[in-house]
């Protein structure tokens, strides 16, 4: 006998600014709506490298700023973006709240997911991390140390 699917209530979307999230969101909101889940929204800002500033929208910061000072415009910067995307997405009916993260990405998911008892972690991946082109680096770590179901979206 098959056991009967339970839905989800609890639905974390991990957010990647690099990239449109707009499939990887509706695709969540969908599944939301269905099971007449929460939605969290988030996105994790890591160790800040030179290489990062453009994803945040900080090049040409002066060279005397510290990188804990950008770190900090670039949280602020990702709440914003993520409020945005809530607030687009607010006709759905669904309860949607954000939280940026900071560190590595991977493990910022997978703590988010185990403190909040996640149910479904959804994510998209653009393969694009040389040998791990399939699922990309970020998903590929979720997918196999996730304590709870994954569902990944090629985009």
């Amino acid at each position: 006998m098959t056991e009967a699917v339970k839905p989800y209530k609890r639905i974390l979307v991990a957010v990647d600014f690099e990239h449109v999230p707009e499939k990887v969101l509706a695709r969540a909101v969908r599944l939301a709506q269905q099971d007449g889940a929460a939605l969290k929204l988030i996105h994790c800002v890591p160790q800040l490298e030179e290489v990062y500033l453009n994803a945040y929208g900080l090049a040409g910061v002066p060279a005397a700023t510290s990188y804990s000072d950008i770190h900090e415009k670039a949280v602020a910067r990702s709440d914003q973006r993520l409020a945005e995307l809530a607030a687009g997405m607010s006709g759905s009916e669904v309860a949607i709240a954000i939280e940026t993260l900071s560190g590595n990405i991977v493990e910022a998911i997978l703590q988010k997911a185990e403190e909040e008892a996640i149910e479904l972690i959804v994510l998209g991946s653009h393969g694009k991390h040389g040998i791990q082109l399939l699922l990309g680096s970020t998903a590929s770590g979720v997918l196999h140390r996730a304590p709870c179901d994954t569902f990944i979206l090629r985009i």
